[in-house]
Formats: structure tokens, C-alpha cells, sequence
């Protein structure tokens, strides 16, 4: 039963963990497009016609889907592949989950 609870435990604190880590990854790489908020209403997201992560059609996108992205760049999005780490990426796709639910 411990062991249950100290399981539990650990995944409800390193989920906030990793979404916090992700903000601040969001923020260096991604805000300048896609926003605080991730409703890509700043100039630069308009003119390239980033998304708005917080849309019903990209909240149903999985995570591997959003990874892919990430990685490799899509339309007018850069690869940030070479540049971020495979830990990093998934942090940032746990940003984005948290920006969906507000």
C-alpha cells in the first residue's frame, strides 16, 4: 500500500515539474510564435500563420504528433530537433497539455 501511495505521489509531483520545466523551454522557443497563452496572437505568429495550440483540433493531436512537429518543423515552423533534447520536447509537449486545459 506504500508503495502505492509513494507511486502516486511522485507521478502527481514530477507531471507540474516537467510542465514548469517545459514553460520555461516555451518560452525560449516558442512564445515569440504561438504566444504566452498559445493562441499564436503576437505579430510574428500571425504573418506565418502559426496555430493556436489551444484549439479543439490540436488538442486531439497526440503527443507523438505534436513531437513530430517539434522535431522536425512543419509549413512555416523551424525543426527544433538538432537543437532540443528528446527530454525537452516532451517537456514542452506537457506545457502545451497544461495551456489546453485553461
Amino acid at each position: 500500500m506504500k508503495c502505492l501511495l509513494l507511486s502516486f505521489l511522485l507521478l502527481s509531483i514530477s507531471f507540474p515539474a516537467a510542465a514548469q520545466s517545459g514553460k520555461e523551454l516555451f518560452e525560449r522557443n516558442c512564445v515569440m510564435c504561438h504566444g504566452d497563452d498559445g493562441s499564436a496572437n503576437t505579430q510574428i505568429g500571425k504573418s506565418l500563420g502559426a496555430k493556436d495550440l489551444r484549439t479543439d483540433e490540436a488538442k486531439k493531436k497526440t503527443d507523438a504528433e505534436i513531437y513530430a512537429v517539434i522535431e522536425k518543423g512543419k509549413n512555416q515552423m523551424p525543426p527544433f530537433g538538432e537543437s532540443l533534447k528528446k527530454a525537452e520536447i516532451n517537456r514542452i509537449i506537457a506545457y502545451v497539455r497544461e495551456l489546453q486545459k485553461k
